[in-house]
């Protein structure tokens, strides 16, 4: 598979959506942009998606989190190339029907290219690999992980992984404490005894992560959540 590398985008107004797409757009080895749905924000992935096509047409392959927690995604009314089913854990009880990201995943790739989350800190590796394997039987045809922290741990994962699924391996930087404390806490993210959060050591994880899935066939997702994207991407792709 040629390796593609994915952006994330937080679709926090129209204007800043579309600043941060035009960051991306410098930079030819951006192929795809993540869209994510916070419910904090008002603007929906799927919409984000259609002002990001307007703007951008078939510059990017673009791809909306569709949280299966609040199943209103209408597949009639999408045209685009692919959906990225989660379970939506930031989701106020209550607010939809909750359906299993893999029942919602066999619904959605019925229609079009569903893809899938992997987590390798949501349980052990067995049931992890019992998950993806569902996922796949339900339609899913590839997957972008959770962020990883060590090059150890995404080798370790990436021999645990069929040949010819589709990975897009998640890199986030992680340059303060409290970002550290968070994926900690709120993701049982795992960090190895010599992690180190300047930001020119995560500049150069991402960069081995690209050139390991290059190596391996496999793709990279950047999530510069909380680091300016202009900056990091350019130092990236220097």
């Amino acid at each position: 598979m040629k390796t593609a590398i994915s952006v994330e985008l937080i679709p926090r107004s129209k204007e800043s959506l579309l600043a941060d797409a035009a960051i991306a757009a410098h930079y030819p080895e951006v192929t795809h942009l993540n869209v994510t749905d916070l419910e904090r924000f008002p603007m929906r992935s799927v919409e984000a998606v259609r002002i990001l096509r307007k703007k951008y047409g078939d510059r990017f392959i673009y791809v909306p989190h569709i949280r299966a927690a609040v199943p209103s995604f209408n597949t009639r009314a999408y045209s685009g190339d692919i959906a990225l089913v989660i379970h939506g854990d930031d989701t106020t009880p209550g607010a939809g029907e909750v359906v299993s990201s893999t029942e919602y995943i066999a619904i959605l790739s019925m229609r079009i290219r569903t893809m899938a989350g992997l987590d390798p800190y949501r349980s052990s590796l067995k049931s992890e690999l019992a998950y993806i394997d569902e996922k796949r039987k339900a339609g899913a045809t590839g997957f972008f992980t959770q962020p990883f922290f060590s090059y150890e741990h995404l080798l370790f994962w990436d021999s645990m992984l069929p040949p010819d699924c589709d990975i897009f391996y998640g890199v986030s930087p992680v340059t303060t404490e409290k970002s550290l404390i968070y994926w900690r806490e709120k993701n049982n993210a795992v960090f190895p005894p010599h992690f180190s959060t300047t930001l020119s050591d995560q500049v150069a994880f991402a960069q081995k992560v690209i050139r390991f899935a290059k190596w391996k066939g496999r793709s990279a997702y950047l999530m510069p959540i909380r680091t300016p994207l202009a900056e990091y991407l350019e130092k990236v792709f220097a």
